[in-house]
């Protein structure tokens, strides 16, 4: 949809949600779920695999293979 269609929906919903705060409200919440439900990945392992994955985890955590949050950072600056 290009800038001009996505101003004229602006619009349009304005127009129709009007002065009703609780439609304002009910479509906020309906945005907001949508949005929600748009950003969940499905997940791509197999309980096998996050099973191992988290064993892994704890035997570094154990034997001291970790990084500080301030180590993560300095290796991801973007991740401020």
């Amino acid at each position: 949809m290009t800038a001009i269609g996505i101003k004229a929906k602006e619009r349009e919903l304005i127009k129709e949600i009007g002065s009703d705060s609780n439609l304002l409200e009910s479509a906020l919440r309906y945005i907001k779920k949508k949005k929600r439900e748009q950003n969940n990945l499905n997940c791509q392992f197999t309980q096998e695999e996050l099973e191992y994955e988290l064993q892994k985890s704890e035997e570094d955590i154990q034997v001291g293979r970790v990084l500080t949050q301030e180590e993560v950072r300095k290796l991801h600056p973007e991740w401020k």
